[in-house]
């Protein structure tokens, strides 16, 4: 870069992206209908499991950037072209947010502007026809905004912090050793096999794939959105043992709200992004969270840990998936919490009696600040509680609304194991078919992963989704 895009500090070029992507997703869609979905398959046996497997993991990162997806899904939709209101005036307010993209990559790309605009002229007078969506936005200028697009992202080096983040998140969810190796190139059956000897008895390939923003409507409220790819390898034979495809979408917002104040917004939902994905990375490869408690009536009111108090409220009745949580009152900004036992969960209190190596069943408990309806940041955390209930030691703010969860954390063979964490089953959430195709589960047979992705229509927290959708948190407001 160069010229005036190298004079502008990292805040406003994030913001000037984070405006660009925000607005285009104006003319984006989600689609979703109903249907039951089946049970996603967990992970049966992990190569840590073999008796003098070295217990370190390495985590490899993928040398590419993650795609970001601006103008592709307009030139592929109808279904966009067609709700794309105001013809020529939609052309014009795409243009109006390329131009500060365009000059992050300096004179050269600015002086390419006029066969933009042209371009975005296109997009309002062909919205709303078939025909015209092959005219949208021309190859070469498109590949042009991607490119801009993309360096603006590269700039965040994400792939090498979301390699650190599951390292770290492998040493303190685990309390496995792990490191972040370098891969020169794509690596192969006889790279992995060679980190045996280095003390890595599996790996983790990771790949974080997409990043951009979700949303619709005139006035646009949108989400941002980050997907990856996670590969669980057998350093014995070099051979994948594991695939996960994961997504992380954040609470919506109004879309200028992710350019103001330096792109604030924008580049903390990025780091909640990223470490929300390490997290559910090593929840999933290493501790084996898939599949602990997942009712066999996909219209389960909950999922995980029940609470008991406070007691949950509803909006409306949890009845056909039309209800929603609402706050519960507590007595004081240091309040009781209490959830039922893990022994009135049949799978892990089946699997501990039936281990020959059993440790004590602990609890997990996390709880968010709130805003607007969704969770913001951890403001506490307890791992390891020896009893399903808990009283905050640290005092809450009064008259704030939290947001909280719990999971079970126990033993089978000398490994440690955990359950997802606790959320309301309903209401469903609705993905649109780009995002739900990047969920995968995996299952291995014949010495191959075998992928599962997710089906159509809107999903069941309980089953499908590995992040809990704002609306599906557990909440209580401190007196």
């Amino acid at each position: 870069m160069c010229g005036r895009a190298a004079s502008l500090p990292d805040g406003e070029r994030i913001a000037q992206l984070a405006y660009l992507l925000a607005w285009i997703t104006v003319l984006l869609t989600a689609f979703g209908c109903a249907s039951v979905p089946p049970r996603p398959p967990r992970i049966a046996a992990h190569p840590l499991d073999e008796p003098g497997t070295p217990q370190a993991i390495a985590v490899v990162a993928s040398n590419d950037l993650p795609r970001t997806t601006l103008l592709a899904p307009l030139r592929e939709s109808e279904e966009v072209a067609k709700s794309a209101a105001g013809g020529a005036a939609a052309g014009a307010l795409t243009v109006y947010f390329l131009a500060p993209l365009a000059l992050l990559a300096g004179p050269s790309a600015f002086l390419a502007l006029p066969a933009i605009m042209g371009g975005g002229a296109v997009v309002g007078l062909a919205a709303g026809t078939a025909a015209g969506l092959e005219r949208v936005v021309p190859k070469e200028e498109a590949e042009a905004i991607e490119r801009l697009a993309k360096d603006g992202v590269g700039q965040l080096r994400l792939p090498e912090v979301t390699a650190e983040a599951v390292a770290g998140s492998v040493k303190r969810l685990a309390g496995l050793d792990a490191d972040v190796v370098v891969a020169g190139a794509e690596p192969g059956p006889d790279w992995y096999r060679a980190l045996r000897g280095r003390g890595f008895g599996a790996a983790i390939e990771l790949r974080l794939k997409e990043v951009g923003f979700v949303g619709s409507g005139s006035d646009p409220v949108v989400a941002l959105f980050m997907t990856a790819e996670a590969r669980l390898m057998d350093t014995a034979s070099g051979q994948p043992a594991g695939l996960r495809g994961l997504v992380y979408v954040s609470p919506e917002r109004g879309a200028r709200q992710w350019a103001v104040d330096g792109a604030a917004l924008t580049k903390a939902e990025i780091e909640r992004g990223y470490r929300t994905l390490a997290e559910r990375i090593v929840e999933d490869l290493v501790l084996r969270a898939i599949g602990d408690r997942e009712p066999d009536n996909v219209y389960a009111v909950t999922c995980g840990l029940v609470p008991r108090r406070p007691p949950l409220r509803w909006e409306g009745l949890p009845v056909g998936g039309s209800g929603r949580l609402a706050e519960s009152p507590v007595e004081s900004v240091t309040p009781v919490l209490e959830w039922e036992s893990a022994g009135e969960l049949g799978s892990v209190a089946d699997a501990v009696s039936a281990s020959p190596r059993t440790g004590k069943i602990t609890y997990d408990l996390r709880i968010w600040s709130s805003a607007d309806g969704a969770p913001v940041d951890v403001v506490y955390e307890r791992q390891g509680l020896p009893q399903p209930q808990h009283r905050v030691e640290t005092p809450l703010e009064p008259g704030s609304t939290y947001m909280w969860s719990v999971r079970t954390r126990y033993v089978v063979d000398g490994r440690t194991l955990v359950t997802r964490w606790s959320a309301a089953n309903i209401p469903t959430f609705r993905l649109g078919a780009p995002l739900r195709d990047a969920i995968v589960y995996s299952y291995v047979a014949d010495g191959a992963v075998h992928p599962v992705r997710c089906p159509t229509g809107n999903l069941h927290p309980c089953r499908w989704l590995d992040f809990i959708p704002a609306p599906n948190y557990y909440r209580f407001r401190t007196p």
